[in-house]
């Protein structure tokens, strides 16, 4: 499958784009455990493997025929099954799952859409299930980078996003997912980890609810996916490299800016000169005129005499 932009295609080189893809998913799977899974939307199949690995079942739903023929080869199992299927009509009967998991699908349909993707969510959702759905923070997404995705057709703000999903579900949990730079001593030998942030939920690039009916609190442990590419060295280094370029082209134009005013100062030095030279020359076409009448004289006295 060739990457588009519309669906994530891992291995495609965009490393930021991976990391956010792939820690939902991983996420996900703290609830996921042991549990009958749908996953809305799935793409190329990457996320359902990922659920695939500890769910009981996980089926895999995505209205792109291309991607599903793609998962069904590359994703091969026996608590995996894929199907060609849109959101709006979700081919499953009532009560079948457990956990329905959509991430990043609901903003690349119109909102007449997402409500019937969430009519069908709670019809096919268990009474006591979980539905994980996460979206772009449109403030942050969007707004402050002056960015429209092609591919999305109605994002929401935080307090929108909500107020959207409370329609359905009496209960919703929101978490916020973003690039943060950090400082990290690691223990190998222990997965425990200690985070001390002041980070404020508004400025989170995506926004992860966990929604229910019977208003049970998760508290899925926040996670922190490291990039093994070391991509902050690669923008530090970039950084560097581009103050240098912009240090280079500075001193270029101190010089130009130079020579431009010595030209500037040429160009002032010959139009004076030409001045002086006009001037010069009006002189003389007065003493043309002057010389012409003195010559019509004498040739006129020189004129009279030779009569006499």
């Amino acid at each position: 499958m060739d990457f588009t932009g519309e669906r994530f295609i891992p291995n495609n080189g965009e490393n930021e784009l991976a990391i956010e893809h792939f820690q939902r998913y991983e996420f996900a799977k703290e609830i996921t455990k042991n549990k009958v899974v749908l996953d809305a939307a799935c793409g190329e199949g990457y996320g359902t493997n990922i659920l695939s690995k500890e769910a009981s079942k996980v089926y895999g739903i995505d209205i792109s025929k291309e991607s599903i023929e793609h998962a069904k080869k590359k994703y091969e199992s026996k608590n995996i099954e894929f199907t060609e299927a849109s959101i709006e009509k979700l081919p499953f009967e009532d009560n079948s799952f457990d956990v329905i998991v959509s991430f990043e699908t609901i903003e690349h349909v119109n909102i007449n859409i997402q409500k019937k993707f969430l009519s069908e969510v709670k019809r096919v959702l268990k009474k006591d299930g979980i539905f994980l759905v996460s979206t772009p923070n449109k403030k942050v997404y969007s707004d402050i980078f002056k960015y429209k995705n092609e591919f999305h057709e109605k994002e929401f703000y935080k307090e929108e996003y909500i107020k959207f999903l409370k329609e359905y579900f009496n209960y919703v949990e929101l978490y916020s997912q973003y690039f943060e730079v950090s400082s990290n001593i690691e223990n190998i030998n222990s997965k425990l980890a200690i985070k001390e942030s002041e980070f404020l939920e508004d400025n989170a690039k995506y926004f992860v609810a966990v929604c229910n009916d019977k208003g049970k609190q998760h508290n899925i442990k926040s996670s922190v996916y490291v990039d093994k590419n070391n991509r902050y060295n690669q923008v530090m280094n970039r950084i560097l490299n581009l103050q240098d370029e912009v240090e280079e082209k500075n001193n270029h134009i101190f010089k130009l800016n130079s020579e431009l005013s010595n030209c500037d100062k040429e160009i002032k030095r010959l139009n004076t000169h030409i001045e002086e030279i006009s001037l010069w020359a009006k002189g003389l076409d007065s003493n043309k005129d002057r010389y012409e009448k003195e010559k019509k004289i004498i040739k006129n006295k020189l004129s009279y005499i030779k009569m006499r």
